[in-house]
């Protein structure tokens, strides 16, 4: 996108306040505790095991590392990832 062009949108984007996630399709991403991670706005998941999950975004990759890891709840634009989280790791 060319300059002038993302200048104009991100104007347009303040000036009407519309929400920088629904605007750009940025992830939200929310850590409760150590025990559960809830991913909104991805694209798919590349990699899951119980001890590694990667989640593609529009904007890279997400690494969740940790031991006895699950999917509990997945939609097609949401998704949660329950067990024990040692590490979340972005990746452009």
């Amino acid at each position: 996108m060319g300059k002038k062009r993302r200048k104009w949108k991100e104007h347009l984007v303040s000036s009407m306040e519309i929400p920088r996630d629904l605007a750009y399709r940025e992830s939200i991403i929310r850590i409760t505790g150590r025990k559960q991670l809830t991913i909104e706005n991805y694209k798919g998941i590349q990699i899951f095991s119980s001890q590694q999950t990667v989640v593609t975004l529009n904007q890279g990759k997400v690494k969740i590392l940790g031991k006895d890891l699950e999917i509990q709840f997945y939609m097609e634009n949401e998704m949660t990832v329950t067990g024990f989280i040692s590490q979340v790791i972005f990746e452009i």
